[in-house]
C-alpha cells in the first residue's frame, strides 16, 4: 500500500478500488471500510491492526473467504494458485502451494515441522551449564 491508504496497491492499481469511493455501499469510505460487506471485494480488512506501525494492516483477505492473504494460496480465489500466478516461472507440480525448489530434499527428522536444514545451530555453551556462552558470565 504505497499511499498508506489501506487499500492493496494491487486494488488500486487494477482499478477495482479507490480510497474515496464506496464499494460495498455501506456508507462507509473504502479507506475507512474494516468489512467487506456483501463481498463486494473491496480490499478491505477484516482489522485495522497494525502491529508494528509500519502503517500496513496486518492482515487482508481481499477474496473475503476468511482466510488472511499471507496464508491463502490463493488469494484471490480464482482457482488459481498464487504460486503459479506469481510468474516467476517457479513450479508447483504436487499443487501443495509450495513451489518444487522447496518441497525438494525437505527433511524433517525430529518432526517439528521446519526443514532440518534450515534450524538454528545451538549456541555452544562450553561449561555445560545450560546458559549459552554469550549470556554466560562465569
Amino acid at each position: 500500500d504505497d499511499d498508506n491508504d489501506g487499500i492493496a496497491d494491487v486494488d488500486e492499481g487494477s482499478g477495482l478500488n479507490d480510497a474515496t469511493g464506496d464499494a460495498d455501499g455501506d456508507g462507509i469510505p473504502n479507506w475507512l471500510d474494516t468489512v467487506d460487506n456483501g463481498g463486494s471485494g473491496d480490499g478491505s480488512t477484516t482489522d485495522y491492526t497494525d502491529s508494528n506501525n509500519d502503517g500496513i494492516p496486518d492482515v487482508y483477505d481481499t477474496d473475503g473467504d476468511g482466510v488472511a492473504n499471507h496464508l491463502d494460496l490463493d488469494s484471490d480465489n480464482d482457482g488459481i494458485l498464487d504460486v503459479d500466478e506469481g510468474g516467476n516461472g517457479a513450479l508447483d507440480t504436487n499443487g501443495d502451494g509450495v513451489i518444487d525448489a522447496n518441497d525438494a530434499g525437505f527433511s524433517d527428522t525430529d518432526g517439528n515441522g521446519q526443514d532440518d536444514d534450515s534450524q538454528a545451530i545451538s549456541e555452544p555453551d562450553t561449561d555445560n551449564d545450560g546458559v549459552p556462552d554469550y549470556l554466560d558470565l562465569d
